[in-house]
């Protein structure tokens, strides 16, 4: 069914994000066809060595999935992406969409570096998610380890005010690292060692 309503509305934001999760869940193998470029709207800028012609996942990093992948996962994650960069047509002020996408960089393709301006959209439309906080602070803390540590003790704060946060024990040791082996500035590196983790045994 979500096959069809994106056929029928190609450029539909809600269609798009909903056939996405529909993908993520089913795993299917899915990959639009190689020849039919009107899939992907002129004006889009591409991350380039994102699905390379040699089936090769690009960059790496702790958080991401890519190195464990056949060939046939790789080329589903690519067509769900080209889905995602389909959505940002009409849906580019969706914070929900650019979660989606930064989620798909940061942990599907290894790109910590292209997941950085996807939240940094997504918290722009929405300031009080702390989940995209969360994202936000550690696609950072794998690129940009210094510019990660204001955003991180934004979110323990938050996190201490009562929200709901699922990772609010990581962003203490990702502070304890950037202060011990980043090199950052010392009023950087004080601020981080304010929050050291605590075990909650």
């Amino acid at each position: 069914l979500l096959h069809r309503a994106v056929e029928r509305d190609p450029y539909n934001p809600v269609y798009l994000l909903d056939l996405t999760a529909a993908l993520m869940r089913a795993k299917q193998d899915f990959l639009p066809p190689e020849d039919d470029t009107t899939l992907i709207p002129t004006g889009i800028d591409l991350p380039e060595a994102r699905c390379r012609p040699d089936g090769k996942p690009p960059l790496q990093s702790r958080f991401s999935l890519a190195g464990r992948w056949s060939a046939a996962a790789w080329r589903h994650h690519c067509g769900i992406m080209t889905l995602l960069d389909r959505a940002l047509v009409y849906g580019g002020g969706d914070p929900k969409l650019h979660d989606r996408r930064g989620d798909h960089f940061l942990r599907y393709f290894g790109r910590s570096d292209l997941a950085v301006p996807e939240f940094r959209s997504a918290l722009a439309a929405d300031p009080n998610n702390a989940w995209y906080l969360y994202e936000y602070g550690l696609s950072l803390y794998e690129t940009e380890p210094c510019f990660a540590v204001p955003v991180l003790i934004k979110y323990i704060q938050m996190c201490a005010q009562g929200r709901a946060c699922e990772g609010d024990q990581m962003a203490p040791i990702w502070l304890t690292d950037i202060a011990d082996n980043a090199g950052c500035a010392p009023k950087v590196t004080a601020a981080a060692k304010k929050y050291p983790f605590i075990s909650r045994k």
